[in-house]
């Protein structure tokens, strides 16, 4: 879709953003990938952050309701399986080793 080409959602300054947080030896999770793939802020299970509107580990439409795919082109179950588990599994297993201790 050429809304999503321009990437609208993209948190493009978070390393500058969050830069005191290393610099006072915090961890910090950077994403490889973009939210379209999997949105690594969502839990694995897909349940809602917020009361409303929420787009979801997979998302499907842009912050403004915009659709994210061509009708028919969205990632097909096996694959958005497949993201789970090399994308957001592999990203956030260091980090919640690190928060549990």
């Amino acid at each position: 879709m050429p809304q999503a080409q321009s990437l609208p959602d993209t948190d493009w300054h978070i390393p500058r953003l969050y830069q005191f947080a290393q610099e006072l030896g915090a961890s910090t999770l950077a994403a490889e990938y973009s939210r379209f793939v999997i949105d690594l802020n969502r839990p694995s299970d897909d349940k809602p952050l917020y009361v409303g509107a929420t787009t979801g580990l997979y998302p499907a439409t842009l912050f403004d309701g915009e659709p994210l795919f061509v009708e028919g082109q969205a990632p097909s179950s096996e694959e958005r399986e497949q993201y789970l588990h090399e994308v957001w599994g592999l990203t956030t297993a260091p980090s919640r080793k690190s928060w549990r201790g």
